[in-house]
């Protein structure tokens, strides 16, 4: 895992905010044969619809004309579109306006106006005026897509989405007349392709495909709780709210007729400029076991094309009553990515916008709990768990520390250590935990190494090191009736810190290291 913690932005980004971002390597993407690419739409679609598949690209980027180039100079600041830069402003709730190779685009469309205004000094007028390209669209709710067809039918947006947030939006854009000014690129319907479908196409000319995600909405799961969630509810303060409350009737009844729009899937969009990777998404819907659909959203987060630079998603979601901030969370442990930025927890609505402030705390702690380098020490946390090789004899011989408090260091400082490493010399961001090696193949021609992972991702290296270890992997004893035993058992790799062993008639099997490291912890609380 690519430690995001340090790095994560926990305040919302203000329009104005640019995101300057250096790759973290790898090739650029390329779309498999047949797939994303097209040149006209299929039989019976109407020509204002197009589905992937039959996409004929966006050309390569040019100059705009001047009354363009003015209005982005104006609501954006002098170069808004750099060579070889990717840029972000924050415009609201999960809305961006995006500019990279040359093009310029949004994440999401609504102004955040309804029971307030001036929420951001910029709304949709604006946005049409920068003239994107196109428009992503993460789901159809209002906050996220309500003026995606104000925009799109002045500008000539594409409207990247499902075939529902097409209709919206081209109901939208008929109120003025503007309904056959723009192009939807339908990315499926509410329920196909199903969750964990990766789609390529490519958007434009010039630049590698998207890869286009059917994920999971956010909702109440009560069948995904499990052990460990730790609910979250935060404390609204109004105060804010009560100087920019909306007055406008048209403004007041167009927010209304707005929350009805339907959701349409949810879609996540990764985008490739070189070796530079962005990953978005305006929500974070339940992906464990228990939610269908949930591992295999999991799959292809893990498997997006080598390593995700930068990860923008929500944090928000209706489960936080029952699971707090987990599913966010296993977004980011799933993506990889270097840095992550939270969206969507900002104060844009009275009583479920609490503001970045008030999602902080919670949030950090998530990221602390995210899987860490380490090994052995990060999963055996047993009492006394500890070296048995001196500390000289078991460190980097150059990295040496001298700040180690015993001869013979309990895990947790081992692990400090070993964190304090990563660090130091900036290796998380070519760590990919939690994926499972399943083969390696040496090539004798090329002489590299191929190693597969059970996520389906690839990597070629030219030498290949087995540090397989063992003692992170449990190894039950055959004992008879062990499978019946009614009392509490654990082993040393996996232990249970809900048990208590006061007062309890504890047995040890084993006469090795672990074991001469618990008995002495255990005999002191222990009954017998």
């Amino acid at each position: 895992m690519r430690d995001p913690v340090s790095r994560c932005l926990c305040s919302a980004l203000k329009l104005g905010v640019v995101l300057a971002l250096a790759a973290c390597g790898g090739s650029p993407l390329s779309a498999p044969a047949g797939e994303g690419v097209g040149s006209a739409p299929g039989p019976g679609t109407p020509a204002d619809r197009v589905p992937l598949s039959s996409w004929d690209p966006l050309p390569p980027a040019s100059t705009p004309s001047l009354e363009v180039m003015l209005a982005r100079e104006q609501i954006l600041g002098p170069n808004a579109i750099e060579p070889g830069k990717v840029k972000l402003w924050w415009v609201g709730v999960s809305s961006f306006v995006a500019t990279g190779g040359g093009h310029l685009w949004l994440f999401d469309a609504w102004e955040p106006i309804g029971l307030q205004k001036d929420y951001v000094p910029i709304g949709r007028d604006e946005l049409a005026a920068l003239a994107p390209e196109a428009i992503f669209i993460g789901h159809g709710h209002f906050d996220h897509a309500a003026d995606a067809g104000f925009i799109a039918g002045r500008s000539g947006a594409v409207v990247v989405g499902s075939d529902t947030i097409c209709d919206t939006a081209k109901a939208d854009a008929a109120r003025d007349g503007n309904a056959a000014n723009f192009t939807c690129l339908i990315t499926g319907t509410e329920d196909t392709p199903p969750p964990g479908t990766v789609q390529m196409v490519k958007l434009w000319q010039d630049l590698p495909p998207v890869a286009v995600l059917q994920h999971i909405h956010s909702a109440l799961a009560p069948q995904t709780f499990e052990l460990g969630d730790t609910p979250f509810i935060h404390v609204p303060n109004l105060l804010p709210f009560l100087g920019y409350l909306n007055s406008d009737p048209q403004e007041l009844l167009r927010f209304l007729t707005t929350l009805r729009d339907g959701q349409g899937g949810t879609w996540a969009y990764h985008l490739r400029f070189g070796d530079f990777s962005l990953f978005w998404h305006d929500s974070t819907g339940p992906i464990t076991d228990a939610e269908p659909g949930g591992p295999e959203v999991r799959a292809a987060l893990n498997a997006l094309p080598e390593c995700v630079d930068v990860q923008v998603g929500a944090i928000v979601g209706f489960d936080q009553p029952l699971s707090g901030l987990r599913d966010p969370r296993l977004y980011v442990e799933h993506a990889h990515p270097r840095l992550f930025l939270p969206t969507h927890h900002d104060a844009w609505a009275p009583v479920i916008g609490g503001g970045a402030a008030a999602y902080e705390a919670e949030w950090r702690a998530e990221m602390a709990a995210l899987p860490k380098g380490g090994g052995t020490w990060y999963e055996n946390s047993y009492p006394g768990c500890a070296c048995d090789v001196p500390v000289a004899l078991y460190q980097l011989s150059f990295a040496q520390s001298i700040n180690w408090t015993r001869t013979f260091p309990q895990g947790p400082e081992i692990q400090a250590y070993a964190e304090e490493i990563t660090e130091r010399y900036q290796l998380a961001p070519h760590l990919h935990l939690g994926d499972e090696a399943v083969s390696a193949d040496w090539d004798e021609d090329a002489k590299t190494w191929t190693v597969k992972t059970e996520s389906g991702k690839t990597f070629t290296g030219d030498i290949l090191v087995g540090a397989l270890g063992q003692l992170n992997r449990p190894n039950w004893p055959a004992i008879e009736g062990i499978e019946t035993f009614g009392g509490a058992k654990m082993h040393s790799a996996r232990w249970d810190h809900s048990v208590t062993l006061e007062g309890k008639r504890v047995a040890v099997i084993g006469s090795a290291a672990s074991a001469v490291q618990i008995i002495p912890e255990a005999a002191k609380v222990a009954g017998h």
